[in-house]
């Protein structure tokens, strides 16, 4: 899960792909026998998910939008944005089911809200969805995009995104999204986002311009990177950035593939080290979600350099795959040509957090097989290019 390791295998597809059914499976055993959502994920959920081809981009955060829905006890609204989920990747169908509450969805980025009746129809390039009062949206798959139809018409509460514009990454989406004030442990992205919240398009923009060029920057370090980020990146949930040095960005699992981050932003350089970090994050999130890498009961705290402070195994190993991938990606820009003042003093102090964290994980009794495995490979890595001390 480290790009410099990356091999063009199925890896990603397969866990992207269980993770996914686990997910409507749990789904499926929350429904009960007399729910209105039951006939619909018997007759057309299930039926649908057998027909899955195994994929990468069955990482997405609709996925996370499922879990949401049924954590709120909106069974009918779980069912139908699972159902929106499998359309996104292909599958055809048509259905119907009475909403009981307004709900917000999201269909591969685009985001809009439904009550009352609603019906849908789906082909592997186009969906077609009604709404109570006559409402309706049509959206078509456009390459890796899916687009409103024609000119645009739609009569539902409906949020486009703005897209990338890096031919490799053209799928990839960017929302803006007004972060809470009061931020805890977890700044955990409200998805879909409040379809009634006026998108601002400067923002926007400037993420995708900041976004293009740290990508610009990852293809200059090495090739390898843009292969590893494009498996698992989903989109951007843009934040304007509150003061000059402020520098803010997290993925979590409530939004698999969409992370969220401040802009304008710094230079292309910092950009592509904020893409490196969270897709580091993804990857972890993904694997430790049908691999579990560690028990957290089974160790003390340990001391994480990259917050100052004690934490739970698991948010230090998350913490230390981050920074060893940052690490690499310092030392092959730098490989490339010399960095700047600015842009050298963040190398060594990564560095230094990599080293701490490697300190901190190496007496670790909690790591699971698969968790010991990941350590080992990350601190090879780091070991290999002198980071660390030592070679796993």
């Amino acid at each position: 899960m480290s790009p410099r390791s990356f091999r063009a295998n199925r890896s990603h597809d397969i866990l992207a792909t269980a993770y996914l059914k686990g997910i409507i499976g749990k789904l499926n055993r929350a429904t009960p026998t007399d729910s209105p959502a039951r006939r619909t994920i018997d007759q057309t959920l299930v039926p649908m998910l057998a027909q899955l081809a195994t994929s990468n981009l069955c990482w997405q955060p609709e996925v996370g939008a499922v879990m949401q829905r049924m954590r709120e006890g909106n069974l009918q609204g779980a069912a139908v944005q699972a159902l929106l989920v499998l359309h996104s990747l292909g599958l055809s169908g048509s259905w119907e089911l009475l909403l009981s509450q307004s709900t917000d969805f999201s269909f591969a980025g685009n985001f809009f809200s439904c009550r009352g009746a609603m019906t849908v129809s789906a082909s592997d390039s186009e969906l077609r969805v009604g709404g109570a009062e006559g409402q309706f949206l049509h959206l078509v798959r456009q390459g890796t995009r899916w687009v409103i139809a024609g000119g645009g018409a739609h009569t539902m509460s409906y949020r486009q995104p703005g897209y990338c514009r890096h031919a490799r990454f053209e799928g990839v989406y960017v929302h803006d999204w007004m972060e809470p004030e009061v931020i805890g442990e977890d700044v955990v992205v409200e998805w879909p986002i409040t379809v009634n919240c006026g998108a601002r398009q400067s923002l926007v923009s400037a993420a995708l311009d900041t976004i293009d060029a740290g990508l610009a920057v990852l293809a200059q370090a090495d090739e390898s990177y843009l292969r590893w980020v494009e498996k698992l990146f989903r989109g951007v949930a843009a934040t304007a950035y509150r003061h000059d040095d402020m520098r803010q960005s997290g993925s979590y699992l409530d939004h698999p593939g969409v992370f969220n981050c401040g802009f304008p932003g710094h230079a292309a350089a910092s950009t592509a080290e904020v893409i490196v970090h969270e897709m580091s994050h993804q990857n972890f999130l993904l694997l430790n979600s049908v691999f579990p890498l560690c028990v957290d009961h089974a160790d003390d705290q340990i001391y994480s350099a990259l917050k100052g402070r004690k934490r739970p195994l698991s948010r230090v190993l998350f913490a230390y795959h981050a920074a060893a991938n940052m690490a690499l990606f310092w030392d092959d820009l730098a490989a490339k040509g010399a960095l700047n003042p600015y842009y050298e003093t963040e190398r060594q102090t990564i560095y230094r957090h990599a080293l701490s964290l490697t300190e901190g994980l190496s007496q670790a009794r909690g790591l699971t097989e698969a968790g010991a495995y990941y350590f080992k490979l990350h601190n090879a890595l780091l070991g290999e290019r002198g980071i660390v001390g030592h070679a796993a």
